[in-house]
């Protein structure tokens, strides 16, 4: 009888320790850095890493934006580049993280690039994580990630240990006590490549192609705010290119959907052809593709302005 007592009192410090933590401590510490989740690792970094009054180049994206852009080599006349990219987020939660960067960041963005994928039509007419996330616990939680209002930050409070996307605050956190930044992705890993990978990606099945109405009406937004849109398809690794099944016929469908939406768009995809050891997998760059992907983004962009 002792040892379940022991057990129950054991159980019921935990919990209040949970509650306590989910609750207060985090809502506390969150607070005193921004008001959600997204505008935390936005907040913790821009505001040290960015010089009020900049003129920025914004990145954002998957995770082939997150690894292939280095902001540090990206630096023109008068002006800087910043990696809001991150891992699997699509339209829905980077138009969040963008509009936190652009109610926190006291510079002015001048131009946002981009890769296709955050504009896939979703095949099963299913939402983006995050949002699926938040309606596995709370009903009312999907249409607060819709609605953007007050209630999906409360959301953001209720259960951070539990949320899959909670090192947004973890990360800012860090940032912000160690006063570093978050801009370089990179690895040092190189690909190696195998019977095994050839085989798996002729079996790979490719995302649908570009929701057209959702690219426009993303750029109609940004030219709103005066920023200009540009569609950039990262480099991939020959095998990639050499294996998938008709990966050349989507690009070319996702060309026309860009040029339908008179935007530019740049395609990358087999930039680095003959240089495998750029990459440390069939989709995405190493440090050294990195950077000398984030050199060619700048020679670009300064043809592009006449600088």
């Amino acid at each position: 009888m002792k040892h379940i007592r022991y057990l129950v009192k054991a159980a019921v410090v935990v919990t209040l320790v949970f509650v306590a933590a989910n609750q207060l401590i985090f809502p506390l510490l969150k607070a005193a850095i921004a008001d959600s989740k997204f505008r935390a690792v936005v907040a913790a970094n821009a505001g040290s890493y960015i010089p009020g009054g900049q003129r920025v180049t914004l990145f954002i994206g998957n995770s082939r934006i997150m690894g292939g852009i280095d902001p540090g080599s990206i630096r023109y006349a008068g002006g800087m580049a910043y990696n809001l990219a991150y891992n699997g987020l699509y339209l829905d939660d980077l138009q969040l993280m963008l509009d936190a960067f652009m109610r926190t960041c006291d510079c002015q963005v001048i131009s946002v690039y981009t890769n296709p994928d955050i504009f896939r039509v979703r095949q099963d007419g299913s939402v983006s994580e995050l949002q699926r996330f938040l309606s596995g616990f709370d009903a009312a939680a999907m249409q607060a990630v819709q609605r953007k209002d007050a209630v999906f930050a409360t959301a953001m409070r209720l259960f951070p240990l539990l949320h899959f996307n909670n090192e947004f605050f973890l990360r800012a956190l860090y940032y912000g006590v160690f006063d570093k930044d978050d801009q370089n992705y990179g690895s040092d890993y190189k690909i190696t490549i195998s019977r095994e990978m050839e085989l798996r990606l002729q079996n790979e099945t490719l995302d649908a192609e570009l929701n057209s109405a959702a690219l426009k009406e993303f750029r109609a937004w940004l030219s709103g705010a005066g920023i200009r849109l540009v569609v950039i398809e990262p480099p991939y690794h020959r095998i990639y290119l050499e294996n998938v099944p008709g990966f050349g016929e989507l690009q070319s469908v996702n060309r026309d959907a860009v040029a339908a939406a008179d935007m530019p768009y740049q395609d990358h995809s087999g930039l680095y052809y003959d240089q495998p050891e750029l990459f440390s997998d069939p989709l995405h760059l190493n440090r050294d593709g990195q950077r000398q992907y984030s050199r060619y983004i700048l020679e670009m962009m300064q043809l592009d302005e006449g600088q």
